[in-house]
């Protein structure tokens, strides 16, 4: 999946189907304003298939001139943590 692919689906055309809610969640947190930023772990589905851990930060922007508000995220690789925990468990 390029770049364009990712503009056209958004981040619910990779999120995994389990963690929906989890997204959702850190979206209205967000949009309420019960926080200025919005850490999660949740799951992405690659293109094969595969799933990988990612921490979510998500930021609500809004503009001060009336504009429609977007959300910024930025997400993290956190597989191979997460699967070193699991592994101890």
């Amino acid at each position: 999946r390029g770049s364009q692919w990712l503009l056209r689906h958004g981040v619910a055309g990779v999120l995994h189907p389990d963690d929906d809610h989890l997204d959702r969640a850190a979206r209205d947190r967000a949009a309420r304003g019960l926080a200025d930023s919005v850490t999660s772990e949740l799951r992405l589905v690659r293109p094969d298939g595969e799933s990988i851990w990612v921490v979510q930060s998500l930021r609500l922007l809004t503009d001060p001139l009336g504009g429609v508000p977007q959300f910024v995220s930025h997400y993290a690789d956190v597989t191979e943590g997460r699967l070193a925990r699991e592994a101890k468990q």
